[in-house]
């Protein structure tokens, strides 16, 4: 685990990466404060891995016990060549908790990771207590940014750079990250095969019907973004804004895809508030 040497973080016990099969698909976790008795499941993005979070869990665990896998193909969970599509990847969050003997639990999703925990939400309310959307869209159109990104990754060959251009962008935020972290967060992108990193890409981003099952969830959701976000920016906002009107929004103003990285303590203090 690394975290900002330049803040002081609260006394904090890191959990052991734990792996847990289901079916013939082996899921790696960390399960983190485990005595706490209220389990939040934290769900990272495309290319990151559990990992991902480790800015933002000193601040959470203080309070609960927080559990964050990495997604098939993703971290050190294994990497079939398909299962990719939310239905899929919503369905292992499913079999996942229940390996582990979780039924109802609050969830965090960020980027790919809420669009998964948001498929969960309609497909089985009554695991979703509460959920907090980070960096989420209800629709992924064809805007120019959207075109380079699919453009950028179908040129994607093995090995890839971590200190590409791309990868660095990637990765990028508008305000300072501990360098050390950022860097550990490309090396972690550049270890996926480019195949699933176009793969991944291709299946999960086929929304389908996916503003349909936004309305359909009943949990109380809290939908966060940075407004800088290069990614999911204004009009991805507005689409799921208008596909969850009962959601709490806040949105950080100067802050990218990656808030949790940025400020974490004040992101953390935001969901805790939601999910008390």
């Amino acid at each position: 685990m690394m975290l900002d040497t330049m803040t002081n973080y609260p006394p904090f016990r890191l959990g052991e990466r734990k792996h847990v099969m289901i079916g013939d698909l082996a899921l790696a976790y960390l399960d983190d404060e485990a005595w706490h008795l209220e389990p939040v499941i934290l769900v990272h993005g495309f290319t990151d891995s559990a990992n991902t979070w480790d800015l933002l869990v000193p601040w959470l665990a203080e309070h609960r016990r927080i559990i964050r896998l990495d997604l098939r193909g993703h971290g050190g969970s294994m990497r079939p060549d398909s299962g990719y599509d939310l239905d899929s990847l919503a369905g292992d969050l499913i079999r996942f908790t229940a390996a582990l003997g979780i039924g109802q639990a609050d969830y965090v999703g960020h980027s790919l990771g809420s669009l998964v925990v948001a498929r969960l939400a309609a497909l089985a309310p009554e695991r979703v207590r509460a959920m907090v959307l980070i960096s989420s869209t209800a629709s992924v159109d064809d805007s120019a940014t959207m075109r380079v990104l699919h453009d950028s990754i179908a040129g994607l060959r093995d090995p890839i750079d971590p200190e590409s251009e791309f990868l660095r962008g990637w990765c990028n935020s508008p305000t300072p990250v501990d360098v050390g972290f950022v860097a550990r967060e490309r090396q972690m992108a550049a270890q996926m095969p480019a195949r699933l990193w176009q793969t991944i890409l291709r299946e999960a981003l086929d929304l389908g019907d996916l503003d349909r099952n936004f309305a359909q969830v009943t949990a109380p959701s809290l939908l966060l973004w940075g407004d800088a976000d290069a990614i999911f920016d204004q009009p991805h906002r507005d689409s799921l804004i208008r596909a969850m009107p009962h959601g709490k929004v806040r949105i950080y103003a100067g802050l990218g895809h990656n808030p949790f990285w940025e400020q974490p303590q004040r992101v953390a203090a935001d969901i805790l508030d939601h999910l008390q």
